[in-house]
């Protein structure tokens, strides 16, 4: 089969990512926040959203998943959060290098959501005609909402002898 031909559904648990890293000064002499250590950070996709985006980095098929657009805008108090301390280590375990890279650190934990389940998101474009199925569960609300889960897992038939 022709991978461009072939549509992959990926779903699962949603998780936002928050990576904060410190550093040093910007200098001695400018406004009295720049003389301290500045604190930065970013969210980025986790759990099943980001699965999908490797997903389709390694394979050139059409992949159908979530989607957030702009995580920033459209990040709510419901979906469950992991936080991580990022900080410089070397590029390469040689030692041959002076080059940084940031990499975690320590992971600090999970910022649960306001209410008792994270919220999930649907299928961008569902296809019951799905060529493969990747669901990542990670027990945080996903296995126990039916109206999330990929329109091909409901046809029993065309999945009964692929489960892994």
């Amino acid at each position: 089969m022709d991978n461009k031909n072939l549509k992959i559904v990926v779903t699962g648990d949603i998780c936002i990512n928050s990576l904060q890293w410190i550093t040093e000064p910007q200098n001695n002499k400018g406004l009295n926040w720049q003389t301290h250590l500045n604190v930065h950070s970013m969210l980025k996709s986790g759990e099943s959203l980001l699965l999908a985006k490797l997903i389709s980095l390694a394979v050139d098929a059409d992949v159908h998943s979530p989607k957030i657009d702009d995580i920033e805008a459209s990040l709510s108090k419901d979906f469950l959060r992991s936080i991580a301390e990022l900080d410089l280590f070397p590029a390469y375990a040689d030692g041959k290098s002076n080059d940084k890279v940031y990499r975690i650190k320590r992971f600090l934990g999970f910022t649960g959501p306001s209410s008792d389940t994270p919220k999930l998101l649907s299928i961008d474009d569902d296809d019951s005609n799905a060529d493969i199925v990747v669901i990542d569960d990670e027990n945080n609300g996903f296995n126990s909402n039916e109206e999330f889960w990929p329109s091909a897992l409901k046809i029993p038939e065309k999945y009964s002898n692929s489960f892994i």
